[in-house]
């Protein structure tokens, strides 16, 4: 099944990368917070362009309008800058993007962004202390739609895969590719920690 390849082929990196967040090192920070959120938009503000190229019945099924939250980050990165003290400045842009080139491509990176807006339940209470309600529109995109935002994820993964088997192997690689990637450019912001193994 898909959605088992996908969890299994992408654990390990995945499990990496939590562990090395600088946003969950010790008692949270705004400094962090923020240094998190630059690291998210520069990777995701170019992926979501390549996600508007998929098949417009897919991206119905998708409801991909919401699940493309660039802006969302933007939002809150401007209600933190006063809190910091400082002008934040534009974001870098990633340039070792994962390929998007074919529809299994663009949905294993689509899995992974997903992905991390379950973790962000988490991210929130974590960072709670910070008081950053009126910062947070990224971490809190879905609300209480999010289990469902990611069963809808689920199933247009699985009916994909029924209807194209043969394109199973793409799409898992497609999913290792972008955590190794949004690793890689998290270590170059500052937002992880160099990974122990490297």
């Amino acid at each position: 099944m898909i959605l088992d390849q996908l969890k299994s082929g992408t654990a390990a990196v995945h499990a990496s990368l939590e562990r090395r967040l600088v946003l969950v090192q010790g008692a949270p920070a705004l400094e962090s917070y923020s240094s998190y959120l630059r690291a998210m938009y520069g990777f995701i503000a170019p992926l979501e362009a390549g996600f508007r190229q998929l098949p417009d019945e897919l991206c119905a099924d998708l409801s991909l309008s919401r699940r493309c939250k660039a802006g969302l980050i933007l939002r809150d990165l401007e209600a933190l800058s006063p809190r910091l003290g400082h002008a934040l400045g534009n974001a870098p842009r990633c340039d070792a993007l994962p390929s998007q080139g074919t529809v299994p491509r663009a949905l294993g990176a689509l899995y992974v962004l997903e992905g991390s807006t379950l973790g962000a339940r988490w991210l929130l209470r974590h960072l709670a202390p910070l008081g950053i309600d009126d910062c947070s529109a990224y971490l809190s995109s879905y609300g209480e739609e999010l289990g469902a935002m990611w069963q809808k994820m689920r199933a247009v993964l699985s009916n994909y895969s029924q209807q194209h088997p043969d394109r199973d192997a793409e799409l898992v690689s497609a999913a290792l590719q972008t955590f190794e990637r949004l690793d890689d450019w998290f270590v170059r912001c500052g937002a992880a920690e160099v990974s122990r193994a490297a």
